[in-house]
């Protein structure tokens, strides 16, 4: 049986080498470097599949999967529940649906977290058993804090963006002190606390944590390389040492440094665990584009060793380079009217590093030329208005949902139409948050999540996705085919087709992040040296995530003047890639 199940799973795969070593691993621990387009996703269903028909996963015993958002989670469980059923052949749907249900726990951190503190949080405060009742903490709380500790709240909350270990435990102490003593019997709590919770949870009753460690005998985290200080410290906890462990990430898509993802995570994993290395290595997205596939290759081909890149072909995809910013943006407009978009029903994203003169030149050419698009500019994690619209939100849904008895499309509909009315006059960034917030009103209930919870369950399950903070990842359901946003923002995502402007200096790679301590400032003829490595692969990692949100072409742009009329040098990346420049004519 065991052959057989074998050669089920090497059709499914197509004999892909790298992925059938992943999924009939027997090692304990296990790191999947997985690219976009390479079949993560894929694999990580298969391997959850084979263990289960290989009897690795015992009874009474569950697989968690942990993800860096809710959408993601919905997608996963989601695939596992249509995707098994094939696989294990043997088993009838309804006994694979029934599997899924009883053996495999797909959510992310604050998702598990939140579960543990609803069943065991009263050892820490009564008010935890009702978890879903608190409310984030904001400006617009009743609870009278110091300034003190505001200062201990920011202080903790920054350090751990910051990766700064030193003031993460100067302030751990006080900082759960004040959550513990002050916000929570005030039904308040706050995002960071409801890890460092559970965490301290685990730490002071070891017989909670034992049981968690019993029943998840394997653990998967999706997207490792976005993992933070406070997640990492819960992993180390739940992870034994005959715990089976399996880190999907790409190191090279590590851009959320900004919000506290930890540096050279997959090396600490190795050194810790001792993990068993697998590189995926087929590019399946663009197998049938040459083009794409070989900026795919040398980029990753830089990234592995930037000292001695070994790019050896000259990329087909040219830089269209234009003499000015306006010139560049009214570029950018020929490109889009010659997209098949209406012909394919295409989505096109336009991805910028960063905000600031030259993208305005792109939104009023887009706007002069009566260009439907929506703005996701500042749906970042960030940005103070997306965390004050999640927020607000949450609240709203806790206090609407204290008169309900039932939760249905209906009630989440009315739900919305009280949002609706406290922002419908407003003219400001939380406008498109607005139309994101119906469409997952109407998308969610879509789920299979949705169709197979209960009422608590959706409630939790709500509740999670605005503690999250996961608006900005329904971007993919608006109805309009152009999408303006940022690098950040699309991470995640993926359109039919993607343009990049302003892939120069300052932008490709980021003043801040690489230029401004560049030897090589008027030329851009990068030397790549030990003080510069690290940056480089940082910024690198910021522009392969946005070439690889585009699922069928990227098109690249620069121009040779910014929008204050400053010459501007190409971006140094070019060079490393071998990347053509097409000089463009002006277009009227």
């Amino acid at each position: 049986m065991s052959e057989e199940i074998r050669e089920k799973f090497k059709q499914e795969h197509k004999d892909d080498d790298a992925q059938l070593s992943a999924i009939f691993s027997n090692s304990k621990k296990l790191t999947v470097e997985a690219p976009a387009g390479y079949g993560k996703t894929k694999t990580l269903i298969s391997k959850i599949a084979f263990d289960i028909a290989t009897k690795k996963i015992n009874n009474h015993k569950k697989v968690l999967v942990l993800t860096f958002s809710v959408n993601a989670a919905h997608k996963v469980k989601k695939d596992v529940i249509l995707q098994l059923p094939s696989l294990l052949e043997q088993y009838s749907d309804t006994y694979t649906e029934n599997l899924v249900k009883n053996k495999v726990q797909v959510t992310n951190y604050h998702g598990f977290c939140r579960k543990v503190l609803g069943k065991y949080g009263y050892y820490i405060h009564e008010n935890l058993k009702n978890i879903d009742q608190l409310i984030p903490l904001t400006n617009n709380n009743d609870i009278s804090l110091t300034k003190l500790e505001l200062e201990i709240i920011s202080n903790f909350s920054n350090a751990v963006n910051s990766v700064d270990y030193q003031n993460i435990k100067k302030f751990r102490e006080e900082y759960l002190k004040l959550v513990v003593e002050k916000l929570i019997p005030n039904n308040c709590i706050t995002y960071d606390s409801i890890i460092l919770l559970t965490e301290y949870l685990f730490i002071n009753y070891p017989t909670i944590l034992n049981f968690y460690q019993k029943l998840f005998t394997t653990i998967i985290i999706d997207e490792f390389q976005d993992t933070n200080y406070l997640s990492w410290s819960l992993l180390k906890l739940l992870i034994k040492q005959d715990t089976r462990v399996i880190f999907f990430g790409d190191s090279l898509q590590k851009i959320y440094g900004f919000i506290g993802a930890i540096p050279n995570l997959f090396d600490e994993a190795a050194e810790m665990f001792g993990t068993e290395y697998i590189h995926l290595e087929k590019n399946y997205r663009f197998m049938e584009n040459k083009e794409m596939l070989l900026l795919d290759k040398s980029i990753r081909r830089i990234a592995r060793n930037p000292t001695l890149p070994l790019v050896d072909e000259q990329s087909n995809i040219y830089v269209n380079l234009f003499e000015t910013q306006r010139d560049e943006a009214k570029g950018i407009i020929n490109i889009l009217k010659n997209l098949p978009v209406k012909q394919e029903n295409s989505k096109v994203s336009i991805i910028v590093r960063q905000r600031g003169k030259n993208l305005e030149e792109i939104l009023n050419q887009l706007e002069s030329q009566d260009i439907e698009f929506f703005n996701g500019l500042n749906l970042r994690d960030e940005d103070l208005s997306y965390i004050k619209f999640n927020d607000e939100c949450l609240s709203k849904f806790i206090e609407f949902m204290k008169t309900k008895h039932t939760l249905t499309k209906k009630t989440l509909v009315e739900f919305y139409n009280i949002v609706y009315e406290m922002y419908k006059n407003i003219e400001s960034d939380n406008q498109p948050l607005l139309k994101l917030l119906k469409i997952f009103i109407h998308e969610f209930p879509k789920e299979q999540v949705w169709k197979q919870s209960t009422m608590e369950q959706r409630k939790h399950s709500i509740i999670n996705f605005f503690v999250s903070r996961n608006l900005k990842n329904y971007m993919e359901y608006v109805e309009e085919n152009l999408i303006v946003t940022t690098v950040y923002g699309a991470k995640g995502l993926e359109w039919d087709y993607v343009i990049i402007p302003d892939v120069e200096k300052d932008s490709f790679p980021n003043y801040h992040g690489m230029c401004k301590n560049c030897s090589f400032k008027r030329w851009c003829q990068l030397g790549i040296n030990q003080n510069n490595e690290a940056q480089l692969i940082d910024e690198l990692g910021v522009f392969y995530v946005a070439v690889t949100r585009a699922k069928k072409q990227v098109y690249l742009t620069a121009s040779e003047k910014n929008a204050f009329g400053y010459n501007v040098n190409r971006s140094c990346f070019l060079n490393l890639l071998r990347i053509n420049c097409k000089k463009q004519s002006v277009l009227s």
